[in-house]
């Protein structure tokens, strides 16, 4: 996996926002990445106004764009302290409670494995501005070797994972752990991930010197721009982390002060809701003719046999929820193609 192609496959706009921002930079020091884990002096609990401070891995995926819970813009407000951190949600509970089960099977799996026990906040010796939580170590029993150990759940099968002990993992799991690797001068990184009905699966992600090099780099850049007192903003997304951080950013109103946008905005402001109304009733349209057609039925299936949703009770009736899979739409294409030229379908026409 590139930095770059990743950018691209998410269409996002994460290349240096501005050539001042570059000039901000310095260089980095050089740093025996063989060297000895160290920890901090200060213990960096997530959610302190020490660990909102620095660069750490909960952040890293969402300076990229790639995370379900942040975005650029909202990771550069929380550096400068001028939003609040989230505060607690079921699912950081859950992944909370969770953590240490997920662990103890992990060893129990991999008995070759001691392990350090807990997490473990490391700093790398010379960046001042970053740090790493590991969920635990591994230690190779044989070789004395250390592996970072990033336990996941994913109950619901929210992501995309790949075949087990492959490397491919979310996009911002793969920043998060290259992070901690770059930090710790660990090498190796085993993820064992909590899936729907309790099966565990294990992803290995290797570090990738130069793709990490290029991430630390452009980190470093994000964090010296977020510091500076003429710094500039990461550019506006559609993320729906963005458009909270902006409003909770400018909380505040002036009743008598007017703002005059231009016309191209204020068209895409129409159009925007015009198809939005439209979207939705297309998707009200979609529902109401598959519940029409399914009776009593509980899952709706595509003529493949991808899930397309589940019927379930609510207090109105019942409702058509989405499938937990995600489904293919080229799969759905080449079968409708596959279909038309049926030798029956052809008879008929």
């Amino acid at each position: 996996m590139t930095i770059a192609n990743s950018f691209t496959d998410l269409e996002l706009n994460v290349e240096p926002i501005d050539a001042e921002i570059v000039s901000l930079s310095t260089e980095l020091d050089t740093i025996d990445t063989t060297a000895a884990i160290t920890a901090p002096a200060v213990t960096l609990k997530p959610g302190s106004a020490e660990h909102a401070a620095l660069i750490t891995g909960s952040k890293v995926a969402g300076i990229f764009g790639a995370s379900k819970f942040s975005s650029p813009r909202k990771e550069f407000y929380l550096l400068r302290a001028e939003i609040d951190p989230d505060g607690e949600t079921d699912a950081m509970v859950r992944g909370t409670m969770l953590e240490p089960s997920i662990l103890n099977w992990f060893f129990h799996k991999f008995p070759q494995f001691d392990r350090v026990g807990g997490e473990t906040t490391v700093l790398r010796e010379g960046v001042s501005w970053g740090a790493a939580n590991l969920d635990d170590i591994a230690i190779d029993r044989e070789t004395g070797e250390r592996y970072n150990v990033e336990a996941k759940s994913d109950g619901r099968g929210d992501y995309q994972w790949g075949r087990e002990y492959s490397s491919d993992v979310p996009l911002g799991y793969w920043f998060q752990v290259q992070w901690g690797m770059w930090i710790s001068g660990l090498r190796r990184t085993y993820i064992p991930v909590l899936g729907p009905f309790l099966e565990l699966k294990v992803f290995i992600v290797d570090y990738d010197e130069v793709e990490a090099e290029k991430m630390a780099a452009y980190l470093h850049t994000f964090y010296l721009n977020a510091k500076s007192d003429d710094a500039i903003l990461p550019p506006v997304d559609g993320s729906e982390h963005t458009y909270d951080a902006i409003r909770t950013y400018h909380r505040d109103i002036e009743k008598d002060l007017v703002h005059r946008t231009d016309y191209a905005l204020a068209r895409r402001r129409f159009d925007s809701m015009t198809a939005l109304a439209a979207a939705e009733a297309e998707v009200n349209l979609v529902k109401s003719l598959i519940l029409d057609e399914a009776g009593q039925a509980h899952k709706i299936i595509a003529p493949d046999g991808q899930p397309l949703g589940n019927r379930q009770k609510t207090k109105k009736g019942v409702a058509l929820y989405p499938p937990r899979a995600e489904v293919s739409v080229d799969a759905l294409d080449a079968h409708e193609l596959d279909a038309m030229f049926a030798p029956d379908a052809i008879a008929a026409a």
